[in-house]
């Protein structure tokens, strides 16, 4: 929108439309604060997931990569250096 007399009249409108709320307030306010700050998509266990997954996959294109080639994944050598260190 161009106009911002009119951006701000159309979120007059939707304000009007919601039901007021009754009673205390304060559970759901937080409840839309927690909902607002953290999205799906930024939650920890999934981005941890992600980056398993992600290893996991390195990992096994590596170990494929190695089969197929005469000379080795710099990355599987890593991994070999890192187990015999452990």
């Amino acid at each position: 929108m161009d106009n911002p007399l009119q951006y701000v009249q159309q979120l007059a409108e939707c304000a009007t439309q919601e039901e007021l709320p009754r009673g205390h307030v304060l559970p759901q306010a937080l409840a839309r604060l927690r909902a607002m700050r953290t999205p799906p998509l930024v939650r920890p266990w999934g981005v941890f997931t992600a980056g398993a997954l992600a290893f996991a996959a390195i990992a096994v294109i590596s170990i494929v990569s190695y089969n197929g080639n005469a000379t080795p994944d710099p990355i599987l050598v890593f991994f070999k250096a890192a187990s015999m260190n452990l």
